[in-house]
């Protein structure tokens, strides 16, 4: 069972990448859709190396896959990232490059060590029920000192992400408010489980498999879903001018907010009197 779903998933993913992908390319200005395609991309590696790493015949074989998981993970949370930043038009660059930085570092660092970034070693694999299947979970591994970094980063990712959907609901009307709920909740909760599982997992608190896929599968069905119900929604030749307007919106805020202090500035400065002669 587990190998079907994880297979349908990975198809579904598949064929939704290459919709808005073809999508992207016409409407180019639109980054959106492109962005949509690597996330989609990226869930289906991520269901491919989950297989490998619950189907794996040793240990050796787990941390082989284990390895190869970090750079799918690293091009999805990108895409997620991104994706908030040019449909929200809210968020915290800071924040979001500190964000990839780190997940940046965590990938470059996975390919240098043996057998991957979270595990100094595995010593033993067990094996599971897990959907009427039996799949491979960590039996005993020692944890490398530096896993608080992958973790940190995807916590950062998920305070990203809610900050942003907060922003857009302060400021915005109706229809920006419901785009903060949708991508917001539908972000920010499969994320916070998926961290939830992983520490479980890792820690030894619960004997799952690495269940990646299943939170970006519902990422993707939410950007779907809204990426679908805009352009039902609106009329011939706006959607591309909104989409332009909300991918620019974060720099004009800025831009704004540096004329307004320059303005405030210029006010309050004190006008020389000349000679009334």
């Amino acid at each position: 069972m587990v190998t079907v779903l994880w297979s349908m998933a990975a198809a579904s993913a598949l064929t939704l990448a290459a919709i808005y992908g073809f999508t992207g390319l016409v409407e180019r200005r639109n980054r959106t859709n492109i962005l949509f395609c690597v996330v989609a991309v990226a869930t289906a590696l991520l269901a491919r190396t989950e297989l490998g790493m619950m189907h794996a015949a040793d240990a050796q074989a787990y941390g082989h896959w284990a390895r190869w998981y970090q750079l799918p993970l690293f091009i999805a949370i990108v895409g997620e990232a991104l994706f908030v930043r040019y449909y929200l038009g809210t968020a915290r660059e800071w924040l979001m490059w500190i964000i990839l930085l780190g997940r940046l570092i965590v990938v470059s660092a996975n390919f240098m060590v043996e057998p991957n970034f979270n595990w100094e070693r595995i010593d033993r694999l067990d094996h599971v029920s897990f959907l009427g299947e039996q799949v491979a979970v960590i039996g005993h591994a020692e944890l490398r000192s530096w896993q608080w970094l992958p973790t940190t980063t995807r916590v950062l990712l998920i305070a990203f992400i809610v900050d942003a959907a907060r922003r857009l609901w302060v400021t915005g009307d109706a229809e920006a408010r419901h785009r903060a709920l949708v991508i917001g909740a539908g972000f920010a909760i499969p994320l916070a489980g998926s961290v939830a599982l992983a520490q479980a997992a890792v820690l030894g608190l619960a004997r799952l498999p690495v269940l990646g896929t299943v939170t970006f599968i519902i990422t993707i069905g939410v950007m779907a879903f809204e990426l679908s119900r805009e352009l039902l929604l609106s009329p011939p030749g706006a959607l591309r001018s909104s989409r332009a307007t909300r991918g620019a919106s974060a720099d004009y805020a800025g831009h704004r907010a540096r004329s307004t202090r320059l303005c405030l500035g210029t006010r309050t400065r004190p006008t020389p009197r000349g000679d009334s002669a």
